[in-house]
């Protein structure tokens, strides 16, 4: 059976059985080159990458990848310079809060097609207004990145175990994630009920000096300085 993937905000990535009016995957051979002007979005309004854009300004041309990083977060990403040969598997740079991160492309033939059908579906369901804003990916990573997941990962430990130090109940924060550019300080939680980070929050953010964010692993929600 051919399945088809979903990108899932909030959940990432689920596998479904593909439909017989499901679009084919995306086709690289038949999108080489650069994106002519006239398949840019014509909604008379510039595109602001720093801000992600509107799904539905994201010309038919330019393919869409699913992106993942630490704790199994996902998000969806599109590519504008289409001579990158971006795959499976590849460490890229891309569109972050505020900055960069890195990441690892796990789909690279979500269409356009099966995202706007999940999100109409989502409002159908829901009620949700809420749109999907895919952000740009700049790059694929080069190798003065790659040497720099060591000193990352070490200094992401050292987060985790300070924040430990400074939560009574240690054990609910499991996990801890720089963005790319230090310009962000994820931190993982797991607990089944609101926990009030507010105190802790304030020490790392005068410690680090850059965004703590406290997210959790079981639901929305979640604390910012």
């Amino acid at each position: 059976m051919s399945l088809t993937v979903r990108f899932i905000p909030g959940k990432g990535i689920q596998y479904l059985p593909r439909g017989n009016n499901d679009p084919p995957p995306y086709n690289r051979s038949t999108s080489q080159g650069s994106v002519p002007s006239s398949l840019l979005p014509t909604t008379g309004r510039p595109i602001q990458p720093q801000q992600g854009v509107l799904l539905s300004s994201v010309p038919a041309s330019w393919p869409l990848y699913i992106v993942e990083f630490k704790a199994g977060r996902t998000d969806l990403f599109y590519l504008t310079d289409l001579s990158l040969d971006i795959r499976v598997g590849d460490l890229v740079i891309v569109q972050a809060d505020g900055g960069k991160d890195l990441g690892t492309v796990v789909n690279d033939s979500i269409t356009l097609k099966e995202v706007e059908a999940f999100e109409r579906e989502q409002r159908g369901r829901q009620g949700s207004k809420k749109e999907i804003n895919p952000k740009m990916i700049y790059g694929k990573a080069q190798p003065q990145d790659r040497q720099q997941l060591l000193a990352k990962a070490q200094d992401e430990l050292k987060a985790l175990q300070l924040c430990q130090n400074k939560v009574r109940q240690k054990k609910l924060v499991i996990d801890a994630e720089y963005q790319w550019d230090r310009r962000k300080l994820t931190f993982y939680f797991i607990a089944e009920k609101r926990i009030d980070f507010r105190e802790p929050v304030r020490e790392l953010f005068r410690l680090y000096e850059t965004l703590i964010w406290m997210a959790s692993l079981q639901g929305p929600g979640g604390y910012e300085q």
